[in-house]
């Protein structure tokens, strides 16, 4: 059997969790690139290795232990919308503390993903970009390679679809947020009663057909391993190429996720760049003696 890895659209996506498996994989046994998860139970009576990356669905994401939440439920939307750059600093530092970033590098991180642009807009979508990267994909990214080097076949996408039901509940610079992809995979603009969690009868007939498409995709995984057939959109395996599908209305396949922001990561966190600022500070430290 195969592997389905998914990443949340850039907004919003790194609010919950890491990654959807099915049968190959559905005792939820990853990889922490980082080597951080520690040890933990969930409700599943399941011991979760140290070094593993899980996710059981109920909001038990293994984080490195000391990590800050960020402000849950109602407000969030609002806060990160009014976020100044001491706020964005104050929730990015403790992370790349526990990353063995050095607080030096942050402005290397900021012009990265701010450059000259400090206005609220361009903040929140700094925030939401650095926590994306970080928390979501550098990792995903790494135990894709993982898994496919060691021979299984992986399906990765990313759900790039605004729902149409965001409109009243949620301001138009969210996209795809953290899965909203679950009610397109249940048939969620074919249900009727709005009582249910997946329902949004005021779907269009594009999102209607996306929706067809994808329960076809996921029950064509589920049956065969793979997500494809002769009838649905081509999904290629996330191999050297390293191509994903863009999961929208035009379904298309895209490669190399991020390729510029990841190899930005891969550098920040490599051995030799931390050598090299713990070399500038000592330096730095001599010339104020």
């Amino acid at each position: 059997m195969g592997t389905v890895v998914r990443t949340g659209s850039k907004v919003l996506g790194w609010v919950a969790c890491l990654l959807l498996a099915f049968p190959a994989t559905a005792t939820g046994y990853g990889m922490d690139p980082w080597g951080h998860s520690g040890e933990r139970c969930c409700h599943l009576s399941r011991r979760v290795r140290p070094g593993c990356l899980w996710r059981c669905g109920r909001g038990h994401d293994p984080v490195p232990p000391g990590a800050p939440w960020l402000p849950q439920g109602l407000g969030l939307l609002d806060k990160m919308n009014q976020m100044s750059l001491e706020d964005m600093l104050a929730i990015v530092r403790p992370f790349l503390t526990i990353l063995d970033v050095p607080p030096e590098v942050m402005p290397t991180i900021t012009d990265e993903y701010l450059g000259s642009s400090f206005n609220a807009e361009a903040i929140r979508n700094a925030f939401q970009e650095i926590m994306g990267d970080i928390i979501i994909i550098f990792p995903v990214l790494n135990f894709l390679r993982s898994l496919r080097d060691s021979g299984a076949p992986v399906f990765f996408y990313e759900f790039q679809h605004r729902p149409s039901s965001f409109v009243k509940i949620k301001p138009d610079w969210v996209r795809a947020d953290h899965g909203a992809e679950i009610a397109f995979v249940f048939g969620g603009p074919f249900l009727t009663d709005e009582s249910s969690l997946l329902a949004f009868p005021e779907a269009t007939e594009e999102e209607k057909q996306l929706s067809l498409t994808m329960m076809a995709q996921w029950a064509q995984f589920a049956r065969t391993g793979s997500p494809n057939d002769e009838q649905l959109p081509p999904w290629p395996p996330f191999n050297q190429l390293e191509q994903y599908l863009e999961i929208t209305p035009t379904l298309q396949v895209g490669q190399k996720l991020r390729e510029a922001r990841m190899q930005f990561w891969a550098e920040i966190l490599s051995a030799n760049f931390q050598q090299r600022q713990q070399q500038k500070k000592n330096r730095k430290a001599q010339e104020d003696l």
